[in-house]
């Protein structure tokens, strides 16, 4: 038995290229075994999951190149505060800052700074890094898209040869460096 390999034909494990029949018997007992094996978990455990998989999605947004479509930020720190199970006002009393800035930011009218960034390190455990992270890469792809699409394309080279075309036709001169003069008597 050595040499003998392990097939599961048509069954739940693999490298998810083939197909899976989620009407099948075998398929009702998997998600039969994970619901049961779910409510069997504290409170504390299904936040902690549902804040590592906020974190992964975060994470899997930045490690992706080719996204261009934004993560929605509000959604986030909404299912983030969501996961806890507080209301917003206890929220944001808790973590010193007023409510209004806080709906500001669930509604997107608001940058997450990183002061609240810290303090929503401290509290969910997803480094402040990576909210600001995925923020700047959000507001990086909005303007790449609104206003940088139409605009004409810059180019290292191109700067290059205007300015080493230049030099001899008409040169830069910086008055950075040239010394002040005062008139007599000032």
């Amino acid at each position: 038995m050595k040499n003998s390999k392990f097939v599961n034909e048509g069954g739940i494990q693999g490298a998810g290229t083939g197909f899976v029949d989620t009407k099948s018997p075998d398929w009702q007992a998997f998600l039969s075994v994970i619901k049961q094996h779910s409510e069997n978990r504290s409170r504390e455990e299904r936040t902690d999951t549902k804040l590592k998989e906020i974190r992964f999605r975060m994470g899997a947004y930045l490690r992706d190149a080719e996204s261009k479509l934004p993560v929605d930020m509000p959604s986030l720190l909404n299912e983030a505060i969501g996961a806890l199970g507080v209301k917003k006002k206890e929220f944001a009393i808790y973590i010193g800052i007023e409510e209004s800035n806080l709906s500001a930011m669930l509604k997107g009218n608001r940058r997450i700074n990183p002061e609240f960034a810290l303090k929503l390190e401290q509290i969910f455990t997803i480094s402040a890094t990576l909210w600001l992270s995925v923020q700047i890469k959000n507001e990086l792809e909005t303007l790449r898209y609104t206003r940088f699409k139409h605009s004409p394309a810059l180019s290292r080279n191109e700067l290059v040869a205007k300015i080493s075309g230049n030099k001899s036709a008409n040169p830069i001169k910086s008055k950075k460096h040239e010394p002040t003069r005062k008139a007599a008597g000032q």
